[in-house]
C-alpha cells in the first residue's frame, strides 16, 4: 500500500491521519485502514514531499520538490507555486 519505501517525513493529524512524505513516490494518507496515494492517482504532482503542517481549520500543507506547496483542505488540494507568488 505505501508507494515508496523511503520514507522522508511523517506527520498525524488532528483526525486520526498518517500523512506519508517520500523521496520518490510522492506524499499518501493512511487512514488507519488503507492508504491513499495522490501522487500515484494523478492528484498532486512532485515525487519528494516534506514539510507537513496541520494549521488551525484543520487543514493540510505540504512542499512537493519542484511544485511548491500544496492545501488539502479535507476535500481537495490547492497548488501554491511561482504564479501565485
Amino acid at each position: 500500500g505505501l508507494c515508496d519505501n523511503v520514507i522522508h517525513e511523517l506527520m498525524s493529524d488532528s483526525r486520526g491521519n498518517l500523512w506519508i512524505g517520500t523521496f520518490f513516490g510522492g506524499v499518501s494518507r493512511y487512514d488507519g485502514v488503507n492508504f491513499k496515494n495522490f501522487t500515484n492517482d494523478g492528484i498532486i504532482s512532485g515525487v519528494e514531499v516534506s514539510g507537513f503542517f496541520e494549521d488551525s481549520n484543520q487543514d493540510i500543507w505540504f512542499a512537493a520538490e519542484n511544485y511548491g506547496v500544496y492545501r488539502y483542505d479535507g476535500q481537495s488540494f490547492t497548488n501554491l507555486y511561482e504564479k501565485e507568488g
